[in-house]
């Protein structure tokens, strides 16, 4: 999960450094899917889990 983290960071800061027309909203557009991600990953439950 860390590793989506860190790329996403990553992606944001080299989008906000181009020139790219709709820069805005390719970074609000991939942070929401990373935020999204992160969510789905860390509510899923280990293999051997149990109560």
């Amino acid at each position: 999960m860390g590793i989506l983290i860190i790329g996403s960071i990553i992606l944001d800061i080299w989008l906000g450094s181009t020139k790219i027309p709709l820069r805005i909203a390719m970074i609000v557009i991939q942070a929401v899917i990373a935020l999204i991600l992160t969510w789905l990953v860390g509510r899923r439950k280990p293999a051997n889990a149990t109560k």
